[in-house]
């Protein structure tokens, strides 16, 4: 391969090649731009020759068994690397500072590894750099340089430093105006949540699996998951699309300022009390609603069984009361989970009846429809619940079967990715977040 001299674009990835790879004079591939073996069975250490390619842009090893420490990059700094994607191998050790002399580089993904420490002065350097993945090492956190050098870090957009050992939130974190996902989930940080965290423009905020306590203001988050930690008070305002609060102290009624974008709720395990407010129902959208284990009374506001957007309804472990008969789910709704045990609720008429089936074959007589629609379905939205609803009511039934500890530590990175998938499904504009008004844009390749 090596005399290959001519080679701009390499691409052996998903194949079961094996073996070292240092034994092939990759400094003789001087054209090459695009090098790519991610998913295969590759071992050994990565060839420092590989690095110092003169045109090289894209370099993505992913997913193979390479191991041992990333050499010193002293011949980087004229590289024109764009994307370096060494995650899911055995690497391990100090992130070297050198790695930041790659000037052009963009995107860099060194998850699922066994690094040790990365050395965040080092990013000032690379004023490209908008996307840094860090997550499922044993990181912990350093800086060497002062305060006033935070304004030189580069406008990072991403960054996930999911499943390390941190135990402070990065201070410089607080002049990213441009981040727009931020990803601290299952470390080891305690303390408040700091005010200037609120006041990022952020679409996307996971402080999951950590032991953070105190309040939490109103905020205009898109994407927040809290949940897992030791947050006090009354909850927010939900005016969120995706909310998990769960296994927290919060311990107040639920508020009636809900917004109407909501489709994921999950209140579970705290401190709740009084009435579900029928303001619930207002999120046109709304395909998961947990609140269970909590002290919540009264009943089950009605309008919740005539959402046909949702498939996932848990509120058992409550002080709910009533009747069974109350709830009319009409025959096209899309719910795959529901769980009121644990409550006062009676009766069991309209317990009975055929089973319904997807084809109709019980032979009920089928949801009135406007112009071919069922009612309310809306026109300028849509969203296909049938294909949603089995998939979400089997994960999060999952979830809640074996637990949000649990879901802090193995299963998490399988969940939570699988989560983020139905998030597209049912807002597919977010595929691309195009958020116009920083000139972000966000491509599919960074969630590798």
């Amino acid at each position: 391969m090596g005399s290959l001299k001519q080679l701009v674009y390499l691409n052996l990835s998903s194949n079961m090649l094996n073996g070292p790879i240092d034994s092939i004079p990759w400094e003789n591939l001087v054209n090459l731009i695009d090098l790519r073996l991610y998913n295969n069975l590759l071992e050994g250490s990565i060839p420092s020759s590989i690095f110092a390619l003169p045109l090289l842009k894209f370099l993505l090893f992913s997913h193979n068994q390479f191991s041992g420490q990333l050499h010193e990059f002293s011949d980087a700094s004229s590289s024109y690397l764009l994307s370096l994607d060494l995650s899911s191998n055995n690497l391990e050790g100090l992130i070297s500072s050198s790695i930041f002399n790659f000037h052009a580089l963009e995107s860099l993904n060194l998850s699922s590894n066994n690094f040790s420490a990365f050395p965040f002065n080092g990013p000032q350097q690379l004023k490209n750099l908008n996307e840094i993945d860090l997550s499922y090492n044993s990181l912990l956190f350093f800086y060497n340089g002062t305060t006033s050098s935070y304004s030189s870090f580069p406008n990072i957009v991403r960054l996930n430093l999911t499943s390390n050992k941190l135990r402070t939130i990065p201070d410089f974190l607080r002049y990213q105006s441009g981040l727009v996902k931020l990803d601290l989930s299952q470390n080891q940080i305690q303390g408040m949540i700091p005010k200037w965290i609120w006041g990022l423009d952020l679409f996307s905020l996971n402080l999951s699996c950590n032991s953070f306590s105190g309040h939490v203001p109103n905020f205009t988050t898109s994407v927040v998951d809290l949940h897992s930690n030791q947050l006090q008070g009354p909850l927010p305002s939900l005016t969120a699309e995706f909310m998990d609060y769960s296994r927290n102290h919060f311990s107040s009624s639920i508020p009636t300022d809900i917004g109407d974008s909501l489709f994921f709720l999950s209140l579970s395990s705290n401190n709740l009390h009084g009435i579900i407010p029928t303001s619930i129902c207002n999120p046109r959208f709304l395909q998961v609603l947990d609140l269970s284990n909590n002290s919540l009374s009264g009943m089950i506001p009605r309008c919740l069984s005539a959402k046909e957007s949702l498939g996932v309804l848990n509120l058992r472990g409550n002080n709910l009361t009533g009747r069974v008969s109350n709830l009319e789910f009409p025959g096209w709704c899309s719910l795959s989970t529901l769980d009121l045990s644990e409550n006062q609720i009676k009766g069991n008429k309209g317990l009975w009846g055929p089973p319904l089936t997807v084809d109709n074959k019980a032979g009920l007589p089928p949801p009135p429809t406007v112009n071919g629609r069922p009612p309310n379905s809306g026109h300028h939205r849509e969203v296909n619940w049938d294909l949603i609803s089995t998939e979400i009511g089997f994960i999060f039934g999952f979830g809640v079967s074996i637990g949000s500890l649990v879901l802090c530590k193995r299963l998490s990175k399988w969940y939570y990715r699988a989560m983020y998938n139905i998030i597209l499904k049912i807002f597919p504009q977010q595929e691309r977040i195009g958020i116009h008004r920083r000139h972000v844009h966000i491509n599919r390749r960074w969630r590798r």
